[in-house]
C-alpha cells in the first residue's frame, strides 16, 4: 500500500511538471511569435479610457506620439470601441494556458483612466489623468511617476507599489499583500490591508490613514512633527520616534502636529520614525 501511494504521488508530480512546462511553452510561443493586434487613437483632455482584460499582464506608459497606441500580444485578441470621448479597450478572455500581455501608450492627460484585469500584473509609468482607477483581482500593481487628482488602487491578492507620483488623493487597498509607498506627494492617503505590511517613506502628505488586520505598519517622516492616533492589538508593539508606547490606543502630538496620522494594526507592530 505504501509503495502504491508513493507511485501515485510520483505520477501526480510528473503530471504537474508536464502541465507547467506546457504552460511555459505556450507563454513563450505567444510572447515571441510576433503576432500582435495594434490600434491607435487621438485623445483629448476629455478622453475617458477604459482597459479591461481577463487573464493578462497590462503595461501602460507614456507615448512619444500624439496618439494612444494599443498593442496586444495575440492577433484577434482585442475588442476596441470609441464613442465620443469614451474609448474602451478589452482583451478577450483567454484560457489560462494562453495568458499574455496588453501594452498601451498614452501621450496626454486624460479625464479618466480605468484599468482592470482578473488575473495579471499591472505596470503603469509616466501617466497623467484627472481620475485613475486601477484594479486587479489577482496580481501585483506597480505605479510610478503618475500625476492625478484621485488615484484608486486595489488588488484582492497582490502587492501594491506606488512611487514618484503626485496624486492629490490616494486610496489603496489589498486583501492579501503588502503596500509600499515611496516619494509620493499627496494631500491625503488612505490605505487598508487585511493581511500584509504597509510602509511609506520619502513622502509628503497632510493626512494618512493606514490600517491592517495582520501586518506591520512602518511610517518614515521627513521630520519629528506629527499628530498620531493609533489602535494596537494586544501583542502589537508601538514605537513613535524611538519611544515605546504600551497603551493600546492613544493620540499624541509631536512638534507642530502635522501631518495627521491614524494607524491601526491588530496583529503586527506600528512604528513611526523620521529620516
Amino acid at each position: 500500500m505504501i509503495k502504491a501511494t508513493k507511485r501515485t504521488m510520483i505520477i501526480i508530480l510528473i503530471a504537474l511538471i508536464i502541465v507547467w512546462c506546457v504552460y511555459i511553452g505556450f507563454k513563450l510561443f505567444y510572447r515571441f511569435s510576433g503576432k500582435t493586434d495594434s490600434y491607435s487613437f487621438v485623445p483629448n483632455a476629455n478622453t475617458e479610457l477604459t482597459i479591461k482584460s481577463g487573464v493578462s499582464d497590462i503595461f501602460i506608459s507614456n507615448s512619444s506620439k500624439d496618439e494612444i497606441v494599443v498593442k496586444s500580444e495575440r492577433a484577434g485578441g482585442l475588442e476596441v470601441s470609441e464613442d465620443g470621448n469614451t474609448i474602451t479597450i478589452e482583451q478577450k478572455d483567454r484560457s489560462f494556458m494562453k495568458a499574455g500581455y496588453l501594452s498601451v501608450e498614452i501621450p496626454a492627460r486624460l479625464a479618466k483612466l480605468i484599468v482592470t484585469t482578473n488575473v495579471g500584473d499591472i505596470d503603469i509609468a509616466s501617466i497623467n489623468a484627472n481620475e485613475a482607477i486601477i484594479n486587479t483581482s489577482t496580481g501585483n500593481i506597480d505605479i510610478t511617476n503618475v500625476s492625478s487628482d484621485t488615484l484608486d488602487v486595489k488588488s484582492n491578492v497582490g502587492d501594491l507599489d506606488i512611487s514618484n507620483s503626485t496624486p492629490a488623493n490616494l486610496t489603496i487597498n489589498t486583501t492579501t499583500g503588502d503596500i509600499s509607498i515611496e516619494n509620493v506627494d499627496s494631500e491625503s492617503i488612505n490605505a487598508s490591508l487585511s493581511t500584509g505590511d504597509f510602509s511609506i517613506e520619502g513622502s509628503e502628505f497632510k493626512s494618512l490613514n493606514a490600517s491592517t488586520s495582520t501586518g506591520d505598519i512602518e511610517v518614515n517622516l521627513p521630520s519629528e512633527n506629527a499628530k498620531i492616533s493609533y489602535q494596537a492589538g494586544k501583542l502589537t508593539e508601538v514605537y513613535l520616534f524611538g519611544t515605546e508606547y504600551t497603551e493600546r490606543s492613544n493620540t499624541l502630538s509631536f512638534g507642530n502636529a502635522m501631518p495627521e496620522l491614524v494607524l491601526s494594526s491588530n496583529i503586527g507592530d506600528i512604528e513611526v520614525e523620521n529620516n
